[in-house]
């Protein structure tokens, strides 16, 4: 997402916030491979994996992150939930419990 953001030109100035800090274009993955299959580019000197390989490696990386912010998700879930019921009481009502929504 950030490589997106930091990819696109701003609508006021039309340059890409990346190229305001380092002054030059954004060499990123999807850059690369897009130019690498187009013939634009010649990156059989640059890149030791051929596409396939790298797009393995990245889609396993992937997952493994998501897996990651999955269980990290999950403790803090639980860990809101156990401060939040720390204050909690069970509540009882009888039929004609005056009661405030």
């Amino acid at each position: 997402m950030t490589c997106a953001i930091r990819e696109a030109p701003n609508s006021r100035n039309g340059v890409t916030p990346y190229m305001l800090v380092y002054g030059q274009v954004p060499l990123v993955p999807l850059t690369v491979l897009k130019e690498s299959w187009t013939g634009e580019r010649d990156v059989s000197m640059h890149i030791t994996k051929s596409v396939g390989n790298y797009l393995f490696d990245l889609r396993d990386k992937l997952d493994a992150v998501a897996d990651l912010a999955t269980s990290h998700a999950d403790r803090t879930q639980q860990n809101y939930a156990y401060r939040y019921n720390l204050r909690a009481r069970d509540k009882h009502f009888k039929e004609r419990d005056l009661v405030v929504f």
